[in-house]
């Protein structure tokens, strides 16, 4: 009997050995919020872990972060209609974003670098959720951190998601992060920051308007794809992922035969007003910049048929099938072209931008 026993207790000793410890580790706890009220009552509560939106949510006044909680945007958007920073997280703080619907599309319109949410005829598209809407909180004579407010000793880490069309007077149209007898800190694993402004730093401010000292920025697993003004990046791209988040569609695979020329795999041959020295890259062009060819033009043009109509209310937007392949072109409603038309396209060359891949 007494053999039996301990057969049986070295069995149960086995067992619980191999259980993951994660089972007997307490379980976070998820709350679903649809309201700002919700919202603002979730983050007050301690008990709570995680917070997912499940609505689009406008708040009136800043959200405060005191404590480590995490914010699962899932593709929504979170919205200030007042003034101030959408969140200012605070000493002891530390809030985590994440976004477990990236594939939804919210649309923006730029007005002079700052992207506004237009999600009936905007030409920009962020995918995945968003903070929108800050202008920043008052300091002084200027207003900071439009999207986010690190106070010293808070923290940030964006694990996903999207600031877009924040603003502030002073620095930080996206985030700014403060230093003091502890310094904040922002973390940047993955998400954007776009379509920001500020006299200072319109995506993060620490110190000198890119990446420096007042608090810590840190990027990790991320890259910053182009560091400029707002006009350079909209009218000259520097890479195939930022000519995608700012509306680029037509992408060209083009090999370069001698300065300012480049040719298509078809020999096609297309003349730039610019030049890129690296081995990877390719040709882009926005719909709109694509004109109809006269019959006397020979150079940058493309000879194609007519595929995929739609209608975009002031105009008609129709995939073309090229040599070099199908091009989205926006045309005007004068005249409509019918599948199955054939047309030549012409491509000015100062607007045929090169980026890398």
């Amino acid at each position: 009997m007494k053999k039996r026993l301990l057969s049986i207790l070295l069995a149960l000793c086995m067992v619980i050995c191999l259980v993951p410890t994660s089972v007997f580790a307490e379980s976070e706890t998820n709350k679903k919020v649809e309201t700002e009220q919700e919202l603002v009552d979730a983050l007050s509560d301690s008990s709570t872990d995680i917070i997912t939106l499940k609505n689009d949510i406008a708040i009136s006044t800043t959200l405060t972060v005191d404590r480590a909680v995490t914010l699962d945007v899932y593709g929504y958007m979170l919205e200030i209609t007042g003034s101030g920073s959408v969140i200012n997280i605070k000493s002891g703080g530390h809030l985590t974003l994440k976004d477990s619907d990236p594939t939804v599309e919210h649309r923006f319109v730029s007005d002079n670098g700052l992207w506004k949410l237009d999600e009936i005829s905007g030409t920009e598209t962020v995918r995945g959720g968003v903070i929108y809407g800050g202008t920043g909180t008052k300091m002084y004579y200027s207003t900071y951190g439009g999207g986010v407010l690190i106070e010293p000793g808070g923290a940030f880490t964006m694990n996903g998601g999207s600031i877009v069309g924040c603003k502030a007077d002073g620095a930080g149209g996206g985030v700014v992060v403060q230093c003091g007898d502890a310094n904040g800190i922002f973390t940047m694993n993955s998400g954007a920051i776009i379509g920001c402004v500020a006299e200072s730093g319109g995506g993060v401010e620490t110190d000198g308007g890119g990446v420096g000292e007042y608090g810590q920025f840190i990027m990790n697993g991320g890259v910053i794809e182009q560091f400029d003004t707002p006009e350079n990046i909209y009218k000259r791209p520097a890479t195939e992922f930022v000519a995608r988040f700012i509306g680029f569609e037509n992408f060209l695979e083009l090999a370069k035969k001698q300065d300012g020329v480049y040719t298509a795999p078809d020999g096609s041959e297309f003349l730039t007003s610019m030049d890129l020295d690296c081995e990877n890259f390719a040709g882009t062009i926005r719909p709109d910049d694509i004109c109809l060819a006269d019959e006397i033009r020979t150079e940058n043009v493309l000879s194609g048929k007519i595929g995929v109509r739609t209608f975009l209310g002031k105009s008609y937007q129709y995939e073309v099938e090229t040599s070099a392949g199908v091009l989205k072109v926006n045309m005007g409603t004068d005249h409509v072209y019918k599948e199955g038309e054939e047309i030549r396209l012409y491509l000015p060359k100062d607007k045929l931008i090169l980026v890398r891949r």
